[in-house]
């Protein structure tokens, strides 16, 4: 009688640890798949080696200077003509580099 109800807790407790790995794995695959579209949406990728190891350079010194210079000699006119400079991003792993749309 006494080795039946240890037989019967023994398969209980093994029941439940089984169901708890279930559960486990199953909040695991969702915050992998959950972290994937994170990635997706908030990351820049490389565009030619799909990595995630991005610098993204601001416009230099020159380039503002040469616009400051060219409004300063126009009297601002020069300023209506000039379209905004976009970042460069430079992919670190195969050096490919280009400019957001």
């Amino acid at each position: 009688m006494f080795a039946k109800i240890i037989f019967v807790v023994k398969r209980i407790l093994e029941l439940l640890y089984r169901i708890t790995l279930w559960y486990l794995n199953l909040f695991y695959i969702f915050f992998k798949f959950l972290y994937k579209m994170f990635k997706k949406i908030f990351y820049k990728k490389c565009p030619k080696c799909d990595s995630y190891n991005i610098k993204t350079l601001k416009e230099g010194y020159m380039k503002n200077a040469g616009r400051a210079s060219a409004k300063l000699f126009t009297l601002g006119i020069a300023s209506f003509f000039q379209r905004p400079s976009k970042p460069l991003n430079v992919c670190k792993d195969c050096g490919f580099s280009w400019e957001d749309r």
